[in-house]
């Protein structure tokens, strides 16, 4: 039962949250992890188990989730959480992260052609303004 309303909510999501038009959003990361911390595995133990991160962007101004993953620290990860976001969301906004997770944007953003970002160090934080080009 808890899948099916968990797939159902999924799909609503991915239907609804399309074509925002956000100015301001925060991308962050929430490290948990699935049955058993990363450092107490086992060999053997399910690939599923260890360190998880929920990643989510929202909406500075209203606090709409815009998009969300929850998945291992990688870089596809990150890859298909900002491929993600960049199909959700319309025009240019302010994207800010925290460092280590701008890092990786940074690097992801080059290889998505239709944008083009240009990061601007802001004490702990790095803020990515996206220029449609």
């Amino acid at each position: 039962m808890l899948l099916t309303i968990g797939d159902k909510c999924r799909t609503l999501f991915d239907k609804r949250v399309r074509g925002i038009r956000p100015k301001f959003v925060q991308a962050d990361e929430l490290w948990t992890f699935v049955h058993t911390k990363e450092r107490h595995l086992r060999p053997g133990s399910p690939n599923e188990w260890g360190d998880s991160y929920i990643w989510m962007a929202i909406d500075s101004d209203t606090k709409m989730v815009l998009s969300y993953l929850v998945a291992k620290r990688e870089g596809t990860s990150a890859y298909d959480f900002i491929r993600d976001l960049s199909e959700r969301v319309t025009g240019r906004f302010q994207l800010t992260t925290i460092r280590p997770l701008a890092r990786r944007v940074r690097r992801i953003l080059q290889g998505i052609s239709l944008r083009r970002w240009m990061p601007m160090e802001t004490g702990r934080a790095t803020t990515m303004m996206p220029c449609i080009g």
